[in-house]
């Protein structure tokens, strides 16, 4: 049996996180538990520590997603119970700010990377930042079922524009609203969606008040969190995807994205540039630079062979996540770690 030691939080109105669609995938040839759905943070950290204690006989390895907030401390403390339980345990790099936590914290980062029986990256972007402080990892990346999304080529394209994040800071949704004010005040009619739970109060309050504000409030679409077949179905009334985060990783949503056709325009920041070529597969501009984003967007509303160059090559690159191709990594990481 494996344990997987993460943020199981779908069911308690978060964006579902890509624990659960890999713990399901595994089902299939290994018995998997996921950890924790508690929404209290410290309760979270109790309840994942308790279960690793209370399954050690049973389960052969833990999993453990690391992030670069809360979850940190959630993943040194399972690692080390797991250390002193001689159970082998393996973390799953994911936080886009991680590398803050190899420099900041060097003993605790220690005590969770350099025991591990492997450490997983799912993004070149942190295999070489953990190679610089000295740890060694393997890239598998982040997969989707391939078959759930109906590609659609985009050549002529409006202005439509998609966000798929969680509301919050570090997304900079407050970005999309800026280039969405950039775009109207060029004279296109340009859209917004926001698809996607709120973190808080405060950053929606925040939207809504740049928005009114800005004059585009009558503009801008919020559907809070969708099923995935829901906001699947929501993305063909919208012809680009916009991503305007501060830092990131791997992100599952630009990968999606591309699966869908999206002609896809993303800020410069952490793992994004190991995703997308720019010109090749989608278009990047630098953080928090909306008026670059807003030209970068009426650059492919006026240039329909661009927009279909871009949604063309960004399904030919999801096809290399699809789960049959990167399940065979992890069943080998598996078969060597047990």
């Amino acid at each position: 049996m494996i344990i997987h030691i993460g943020n199981k939080l779908s069911a308690r109105g978060s964006t579902p996180t890509y624990m659960e669609f890999f713990g399901t995938k595994l089902n299939g040839q290994y018995e998997v538990k996921l950890f924790s759905d508690k929404k209290n943070k410290v309760f979270r950290m109790l309840h994942m520590i308790a279960c690793v204690f209370i399954y050690r006989s049973r389960y052969d390895l833990i999993l453990i997603d690391v992030y670069s907030i809360w979850n940190f401390y959630y993943a040194w403390a399972v690692a080390n119970l797991a250390r002193y339980l001689r159970i082998p345990y393996v973390p799953i790099l994911h936080g886009g700010n991680l590398e803050r936590r190899l420099i900041k914290n060097k003993r605790l980062s220690k005590t969770i990377f350099r025991y591990s029986a492997a450490n997983v990256s799912p993004s070149l972007f942190l295999q070489h930042k953990f190679k610089e402080h000295g740890y060694a990892s393997e890239y598998i990346p982040n997969s989707i079922e391939l078959a759930e999304y109906s590609f659609r080529p985009r050549r002529q394209v409006s202005p439509k524009l998609l966000f798929v994040r969680t509301l919050r800071a570090e997304y900079n949704p407050e970005m999309a609203v800026r280039v969405l004010h950039f775009l109207v005040e060029r004279g296109l009619a340009a859209e917004l969606c926001f698809v996607g739970p709120e973190i808080n109060n405060f950053i929606a309050a925040r939207l809504a008040s740049l928005a009114e504000q800005l004059g585009v409030e009558e503009r801008i679409t919020y559907t809070g969190k969708l099923s995935k077949e829901a906001w699947v179905t929501l993305s063909e009334k919208f012809d680009i995807f916009i991503n305007t985060t501060n830092f990131d990783n791997f992100p599952v949503s630009i990968i999606e994205a591309m699966s869908l056709g999206f002609p896809i325009v993303s800020t410069n920041v952490g793992g994004i540039p190991f995703i997308i070529t720019h010109g090749m597969n989608g278009l990047l501009v630098e953080a928090n630079d909306h008026q670059a984003m807003g030209q970068a967007i009426d650059r492919l509303v006026n240039d329909p062979d661009l927009a279909e160059k871009l949604s063309v090559n960004a399904r030919k690159f999801a096809e290399q996540l699809d789960w049959t191709v990167i399940s065979t990594k992890w069943i080998n990481l598996f078969q060597n770690v047990l």
